[in-house]
């Protein structure tokens, strides 16, 4: 787990470093696992993200949702997928992105699609309406409001917060 979020952060930043990359405008998404990894990477590193999708399945149970505060998140997955609880997982993270924003309305942009009869092999379509879900998103590199879970002791920093450790709880702090 460590392993992934310093390579993904390491390729973000030599992305950056490298190329002439809008820093608003990187998107991460997976298929399968990679959806699982999108979950929880994404999450640790949602404020370097304008969104991220998660596709064939949803995220680790242990994935700090409440970071995708202010990173759009969508989720396709098929209502027949029964390959590793894919369903399941992407109906609680469903759920709670729907919880979080009942408590945060302006909060937790979020998109979510079961596909009626599919499996595990999701149309070539869903790639497109993903894309065009996101196509309009981007960073908001200073926002006003922030909720944040530190998940990692590698990544004391969100946004403009920081922290001493992980554990703390969810962090929320906004600019008046």
């Amino acid at each position: 787990e460590e392993s992934a979020f310093l390579t993904l952060a390491g390729v973000l930043d030599e992305l950056k470093r490298t190329y002439q990359v809008d820093p608003n405008r990187i998107y991460l998404g997976g298929y399968s696992m990679g959806s699982w990894g999108t979950a929880v990477t994404g999450a640790v590193l949602a404020d370097r993200l304008a969104g991220a999708f998660a596709m064939a399945g949803g995220g680790h149970p242990r994935a700090p949702m409440e970071n995708w505060r202010n990173t759009p998140y969508i989720l396709h997955v098929g209502d027949q997928d029964t390959t590793a609880q894919r369903l399941q997982t992407a109906r609680v993270q469903r759920d709670t992105l729907v919880k979080l924003r009942e408590t945060d309305p302006e909060g937790y942009p979020h998109a979510y699609k079961e596909w009626p009869g599919i499996g595990h092999q999701l149309p070539g379509t869903a790639h497109a309406e993903i894309g065009k879900w996101l196509e309009d998103k981007v960073r908001v590199p200073y926002p006003k409001r922030l909720a944040w879970r530190p998940f990692h002791a590698r990544f004391l920093l969100f946004g403009w917060l920081g922290c001493d450790r992980v554990g703390v709880g969810v962090i929320t702090a906004r600019i008046e």
